[in-house]
């Protein structure tokens, strides 16, 4: 995503937040939380656990879509082998889409959701 800007909404359990909060501590020039909160009843969303964290982050600067889209699906993957029905939302201004450990999905289908959901720096 060099040269272009992302307004992402992710809604996931605490383990893959915490490690998107960890990302952007170690690449503040290219990843920031704008904003966290819990999700009041992440059920009603479709996830099969109580609680879940809604994290507001911008993409932006040198960390390309592959690169975040590779660490997005490492995160998920991660968290889907130790939950049997695990998911994670990706929302943009326009688009969203779910990560369903039920669902097949590769890094490239991340990536792409991430390059065209990208706006251009003017």
């Amino acid at each position: 995503m060099s040269q272009a800007a992302l307004r992402l909404k992710i809604i996931a359990d605490s383990e893959f937040a915490e490690a998107l909060k960890a990302e952007a501590k170690s690449r503040p020039d290219d990843l920031t939380i704008e904003s966290e909160r819990n999700e009041k009843d992440a059920t009603k969303l479709g996830f099969d656990f109580a609680a879940a964290v809604s994290i507001v982050a911008i993409v932006k600067g040198a960390m390309d879509a592959a690169t975040f889209a590779a660490k997005i699906y490492n995160w998920w993957h991660d968290s889907k082998k130790k939950k049997p029905r695990y998911k994670v939302i990706l929302q943009t201004p326009l688009r969203t889409l779910e990560l369903q450990s039920n669902i097949p999905i590769t890094q490239a289908e991340i990536r792409q959701f991430l390059e065209g959901s990208a706006v251009k720096a003017r």
